[in-house]
């Protein structure tokens, strides 16, 4: 794949289908779409923090950072669900949509972003053990899957991460 022919671009309401039936086709099942849906339609949607991979003009990647609270403090994102085509996996796509994702929310002004996932996959974008600066998951994760990248000073910032409602729904 010619990554010079990989756009990322703001998603855009005639994107929704495809994110939809991609992020289907990379989890091999339905929930993390109507999870995109509940946050869209949720206070916490930040529109310029959903972005889609293009490729010779068609969809085939999606990242969404969407508000969350540490305690009573704002400013930080949740980075989920990244998606990809099956067809573009481990072709850096996913790693452009973080990238530009996490550039994006740095210049936004955002404080920091987490995430719960691979240990060994999120460091590389500078995620560190989010208990590491005292911010703990609401709910029992692996102490290393749960991790924060931060854009500020967080010695001031302790608590635990209140994400939307819409994360919530089954």
């Amino acid at each position: 794949m010619n990554k010079n022919l990989l756009e990322i671009k703001m998603e855009t309401i005639s994107d929704q289908y495809d994110v939809n039936q991609i992020t289907k086709l990379a989890f091999g099942q339905t929930n993390e779409c109507m999870l995109i849906e509940r946050l869209r339609e949720d206070a916490s949607f930040v529109p310029e923090l959903s972005l889609v991979a293009k490729f010779k003009g068609i969809n085939i990647g999606h990242v969404l950072l969407t508000k969350v609270l540490i305690d009573a403090t704002e400013g930080f994102l949740a980075l989920a669900p990244v998606s990809v085509h099956p067809n573009f996996q481990r072709h850096g796509v996913g790693t452009m949509l973080i990238h530009k994702a996490l550039e994006t929310a740095e210049e936004m002004g955002y404080k920091g972003v987490i995430v719960l996932g691979h240990a060994s996959y999120y460091p590389r974008f500078g995620f560190e053990k989010a208990s590491d600066y005292n911010i703990f998951c609401p709910f029992e994760v692996p102490d290393e899957a749960f991790m924060i990248k931060c854009f500020c000073d967080m010695s001031s910032i302790k608590g635990t991460v209140i994400y939307p409602e819409a994360f919530s729904v089954v």
